[in-house]
């Protein structure tokens, strides 16, 4: 289509609809064709004394006011101009349409207080690309823009987060498996949970639960809160009995009432130092069966988990300080992939990977490497962390039980414990209403 003074392509025409994404439009129109102020302040008033000068900037003026009025009859349907047609000048036709379309001073306010709602509820839908969620972000901005809000460029950054979750998969698992209208749970395992391998019970079907563990062990991608109770359901896949199958559907319960949690990641700031911060226990023959511990770490980038892990150690473990050394070791293990990876990404990192760990014994183990009775026995492939420490890549310190975070991921935990340990480590809830359409993040 041709266009008209300079404009090429289709004339934004409004019919009574989306009033503020039309007058957006047309500013943008009107500023390209510098007939903004005429719209704006109107057609000055010319006097019988008037000079020449002034004639000829009135008469310039006459004529942008009719190119304006132009190009506003071009833009609005026929039903509009009706309304419209009677106006003598540029300035009358574009007050008369926000009179009659736009927001007088109060409904302004109470619409914009609605959009700042909707723009902090909004959050990123499971399978929408960045670029999608930025348009929907960029199109409440202009919305909220138009109601002369004056929303700064660093807030809408800010909003620019990703919740990482897997919401819709979490209430599609919960269908498929029929659990939709259960009763939630507050945690994903029991506390005191003790399963055994071939317990006298009933033997349950093993595809249906090696089904349902499965689609959990995909879920613990982005849920670390759920990884320590799927580790243990998953150690029963052979021959699952009724007990098991009770401590997979208490996970599923526990989804019920969390299902719309994930992991916050974060914006860093410009220039900002790259460190990573990390947690590793163990749950001393956490197995009864076989006596092993359960061991486990989280890593943190920036106060974001990026790396996580809960399983049962490889041997069994003579003392509570063999099992925290081991868990710290494989711990130590992880540290060197991911700055093996982030080197590979030209990320640098400020400082060396702190390890956090609980228990001074295996902290004297790791920075001490004196072979005695408590250590002598321990697998060499386990003692990677002291040469990690003493070439200066790693930091062992000491944190209290109270603030050790990986504890989420060793053994089940009271709620309030449970829900403490799962804030901190970086675990939101978006909020997700019927449509599914609307979130928030809360901690």
């Amino acid at each position: 289509m041709a266009g008209i003074g300079g404009i090429q392509g289709q004339l934004p025409v409004f019919d009574g609809k989306l009033f503020d994404d039309w007058r957006i439009k047309m500013q943008a129109i009107f500023g390209f064709q510098d007939v903004s102020e005429v719209i704006e302040d109107g057609l000055p008033d010319l006097s019988e004394r008037a000079t020449k000068e002034e004639k000829r900037s009135y008469k310039l003026q006459v004529k942008l006011d009719s190119k304006a009025r132009f190009l506003l009859y071009q833009c609005v349907s026929p039903k509009i101009f009706n309304k419209i047609s009677k106006a003598s000048t540029a300035k009358e036709v574009w007050d008369i349409l926000v009179k009659m379309y736009g927001d007088g001073d109060k409904n302004k306010k109470v619409k914009l207080q609605a959009l700042r709602r909707q723009f902090e509820i909004l959050i990123m839908d499971e399978g929408e690309t960045v670029a999608e969620y930025f348009d929907k972000v960029q199109e409440l901005v202009n919305k909220m823009r138009a109601c002369k809000d004056t929303i700064s460029d660093e807030y809408i950054v800010d909003k620019i987060l990703i919740v990482m979750h897997q919401s819709r998969y979490v209430l599609d698992l919960l269908k498929r498996f029929e659990m939709v209208d259960c009763n939630a749970a507050n945690t994903p395992a029991e506390l005191g949970l003790r399963l055994e391998k071939e317990p006298n019970e009933e033997a349950v079907d093993p595809t249906a639960y090696r089904s349902i563990v499965g689609s959990l062990r995909y879920l613990c991608n982005t849920r670390p809160d759920l990884s320590y109770s799927v580790g243990v359901v998953s150690r029963y896949m052979e021959c699952p009995r009724l007990s098991h199958l009770n401590a997979v559907k208490r996970i599923l319960r526990y989804l019920q009432g969390t299902h719309s949690y994930g992991i916050l990641l974060g914006r860093g700031e410009t220039g900002e130092e790259v460190q990573i911060t990390s947690y590793s226990d163990a749950d001393w023959c956490g197995d009864k069966e076989d006596r092993k511990s359960t061991a486990g770490y989280i890593f943190f980038m920036g106060g974001t988990p990026i790396s996580w892990s809960s399983r049962k150690e490889p041997v069994v473990a003579l003392s509570s300080c063999e099992a925290e050394y081991i868990a710290a070791c494989e711990a130590t293990c992880q540290a060197t992939w991911l700055g093996f990876l982030l080197e590979g990404l030209k990320i640098e990192l400020t400082g060396r990977v702190r390890l956090l760990v609980d228990n001074k014994s295996a902290i004297d183990l790791a920075k001490h490497p004196a072979s005695h009775g408590r250590s002598k026995h321990i697998e060499t492939r386990f003692h990677y962390i002291r040469e990690q420490v003493s070439s200066g890549r790693l930091d062992v310190v000491h944190c209290r039980s109270e603030d050790q975070l990986a504890d989420i991921l060793t053994k089940a935990l009271k709620s309030e414990r449970f829900q403490s340990l799962r804030k901190q480590i970086g675990m939101v809830r978006a909020e997700i209403s019927e449509d599914r359409t609307r979130r928030t993040a809360k901690t």
